[in-house]
C-alpha cells in the first residue's frame, strides 16, 4: 500500500481488525443501484472509505428538488441537465483516494441485470421501484451475487441485508405482487434529509458488519436476515425475517432459473410514476428492431429511430422504447394508466 493510502485509511486501519477489514475493502467491488437520495451519500461514504471499484446505475438527471438531500450535486449540474451518475463521478473522483468509479447511464431492466451484475462482490439496490428490488433479488439468486436493500420516505428509512444469497430473500418479507401496487413516493409523501442519510448508513452497518462476522457467522445468518428499520419518531429497531416455506422466488416451489430468460408480455410487467415527472416507466421485451418492424408492417411511420431508442408521438403523449429494454410513457397519455398500457399493447401487437 502507498504511503499516501496508509494515511488517508489509518483511522480505518486502526479500529479492531480494522487493518484485515481495509485490505478487504481495497479489493471488494460493489454495484449501487440508485444515485439518488439514500444512494447519494451512501456512494460518499462507499467511496471515502476506500472501496476497491464502485459502479454507480442511474438514469436519471440531476433536478432541483434532489439538491436538499442529494449531496454529490450542485446548481450547476441541474443547469448543465447533467445525469446523475456523471455528476457523482465527477464529484467522487475529486476527492481522491484509491477507489475506482465506473457508471451506467441507464436503469436497470431485465436485459441488462445480468451483465452488470458480473464482476461485483455485492449489490445495494438505492432505488424508489420495488419492481427493480425483486428483479435485483431474482438476479441474485441466479448469479449467487448477494445484496443489500435500502430505502427512505418520509421520515422513515430501512436498510436489509440479503447477503449472502438464499433463503429467506427479499419475497419472504415483500409479497411479489407489490410489484405493481402504486406506493408512495418522494413527490407525493416528501423525504427529509435525516431519513437519506440514516438508510444510507445503516446499509454501511449491514456491509460492514458482513465483512467483519467472516465466512463462518454469514452462513450461520442466512437463516435470518437483519432488518434495520426506523424513524425520526420512534427511532430504530432490528428484525430477524426467517424464511417463508411457500415463497414463490427461494423456496422448492420458486423458478429462479428461468425468471430472466422469459418473455413475459409487456402489458403484465410493473409499470410505475416517475417520482417529478408525471411519466410512467415500464419494461418490454421486444429489441427495437422488432419493435420497428411491427410498426412499419401497420403503416404506421409516425415514429423516430435513433441507434439507441425509438420514440412514437401521439395526439395524447408519447412513448419512447429505449435499448435497455425500458419504456416511458409521457404527456397526457402517462396520466392514466390503463389507457398507457393499452396503447403500449397496440403498438407491440400483442
Amino acid at each position: 500500500m502507498e504511503r499516501d493510502d496508509i494515511q488517508r485509511y489509518d483511522r480505518q486501519r486502526r479500529v479492531r481488525n480494522g487493518a484485515n477489514l481495509d485490505d478487504l475493502w481495497a479489493q471488494t467491488s460493489v454495484l449501487l443501484v440508485g444515485v439518488g437520495g439514500v444512494g447519494s451519500p451512501l456512494a460518499q461514504m462507499l467511496h471515502r472509505s476506500g472501496l476497491g471499484k464502485l459502479t454507480l446505475v442511474d438514469g436519471d438527471r440531476v433536478q432541483t428538488t434532489d439538491l436538499h438531500r442529494q449531496i454529490l450535486y450542485t446548481a450547476e449540474d441541474v443547469q448543465q441537465g447533467l445525469p446523475k451518475v456523471r455528476a457523482a463521478k465527477r464529484a467522487l473522483e475529486s476527492q481522491g483516494g484509491r477507489s475506482v468509479v465506473e457508471t451506467y447511464e441507464g436503469h436497470l431492466t431485465p436485459r441488462n441485470v445480468l451483465d452488470l451484475f458480473t464482476g461485483h462482490d455485492v449489490v445495494i439496490d438505492a432505488t424508489d421501484h420495488v419492481a427493480v428490488r425483486s428483479l435485483i433479488q431474482k438476479a441474485s439468486l441466479q448469479t449467487g451475487i448477494g445484496w443489500i436493500h435500502s430505502a427512505a420516505i418520509a421520515d422513515k428509512w430501512v436498510a436489509a441485508s440479503f447477503n449472502p444469497p438464499g433463503s429467506p430473500c427479499y419475497h419472504c418479507w415483500v409479497d411479489p405482487r407489490m410489484d405493481y401496487y402504486p406506493l408512495g413516493t418522494c413527490e407525493t409523501e416528501g423525504v427529509l434529509p435525516a431519513s437519506c442519510f440514516a438508510a444510507s448508513s445503516a446499509v454501511m452497518r449491514l456491509l460492514t458488519d458482513s465483512f467483519i462476522s467472516g465466512p463462518d457467522k454469514s452462513v450461520q445468518q442466512s437463516q435470518t436476515r437483519k432488518i434495520l428499520r426506523g424513524s425520526l419518531a420512534t427511532g430504530e429497531s432490528w428484525v430477524e425475517l426467517e424464511r417463508d416455506p411457500s415463497c414463490p422466488t427461494c423456496s422448492d416451489q420458486g423458478n429462479t432459473s428461468k425468471i430472466l430468460t422469459g418473455k413475459p408480455s409487456p402489458i403484465k410487467q410493473p409499470i410505475r410514476r416517475l417520482c417529478g415527472s408525471g411519466s410512467l416507466e415500464t419494461w418490454f421485451d421486444e429489441d427495437l428492431d422488432q419493435i420497428e418492424s411491427a410498426l412499419d408492417h401497420c403503416g404506421n411511420d409516425s415514429y423516430i429511430r435513433t441507434p439507441w431508442s425509438l420514440r412514437i408521438e401521439d395526439p395524447s403523449g408519447a412513448i419512447s422504447f429505449y435499448e435497455d429494454g425500458r419504456a416511458l410513457i409521457t404527456g397526457d397519455l402517462a396520466k392514466d394508466e390503463k389507457q398507457a398500457k393499452k396503447r403500449l399493447a397496440q403498438i407491440l401487437n400483442i
